[in-house]
């Protein structure tokens, strides 16, 4: 079921009401009678922030966020991403795409009279044109990929692009797994958080795509054309979707590449 941060709030203020009420009729008849008076308070900046991550926090996959202003949204993304906790970081993979759409949107177009070009595109400019070289596919993807992600003061169109395919190949294998416990385990049991190589050589690479690489092209999300660009950035978003499997379902991913590659570190 979709829902708003809005339709969030006020189901959280109903539960609370329903708790006052039952507490009010658990109390003496004087002790109804208490008056209480709440001064609001205005909260900082970094408060603010905090209190959006919790929100983002509470959204699943299949859920919608609303908001009213793209430069206000733009604030909080920024911080939610470059916020680190365990508990954080699944959430992560719904909002990046989100975050480069509207740093794309609300960039200074009085700055250029043309749009900004932007490390990323350069370099996949690059690569289409066989300027950079890689040890494999996978060394390649890697690369590309952490370039979209690790610095959120550059996201793009590209990066979103990148973004949401990983974010959707995650809520289709969400979808034909079994449910985790409602607590996070990467945040009880950080040992179960993986990570994943750097590079593979290419017999190694090859292995991988077919395996792993399978399996998003089954949820057909990748680009249906064949645009080196497109198929570049599909790619990385599979080194994405296997960085969610590491730190979500390690065993999945270990049973599903068995003894042919070793990915996890």
């Amino acid at each position: 079921m979709r829902r708003s941060l809005l339709l969030w709030a006020v189901m959280l203020l109903a539960t609370k009401r329903q708790q006052l009420e039952h507490f009010g009729n658990t109390v003496t008849p004087a002790a109804q009678e208490d008056n209480f008076m709440f001064t609001p308070t205005r909260l900082t900046q970094k408060q603010t922030y905090a209190l959006n991550t919790a929100i983002l926090l509470n959204i699943q996959n299949d859920q919608i966020v609303t908001f009213s202003s793209s430069a206000a949204m733009v604030k909080t993304l920024r911080y939610h991403l470059q916020h680190k906790r365990p508990d954080s970081q699944e959430s992560k993979y719904w909002f990046r795409s989100l975050f480069g759409i509207l740093s794309t949107k609300l960039a200074d177009p009085r700055t250029s009279t043309q749009a900004p070009r932007f490390g990323i595109d350069i370099v996949l400019d690059a690569i289409a044109n066989k300027t950079i070289k890689f040890l494999s596919i996978y060394d390649r993807a890697y690369r590309v990929y952490h370039l979209a992600t690790d610095d959120v003061t550059a996201y793009n169109q590209s990066t979103s692009e990148i973004h949401q395919m990983t974010a959707q190949a995650i809520i289709k294998m969400k979808e034909i797994l079994p449910p985790l416990p409602l607590a996070s385990r990467a945040m009880y049991f950080p040992t179960l958080c993986r990570g994943i190589v750097k590079e593979l050589p290419k017999e190694e690479s090859e292995l991988f795509f077919a395996l792993v690489g399978h399996q998003v092209d089954v949820f057909k999300i990748g680009p249906q054309s064949n645009d080196i660009l497109g198929r570049i950035k599909y790619e990385a978003a599979i080194i994405g979707f296997t960085h969610w499997f590491a730190e979500n379902r390690p065993w999945v991913l270990l049973d599903l590449l068995s003894f042919w590659v070793q990915v996890l570190l």
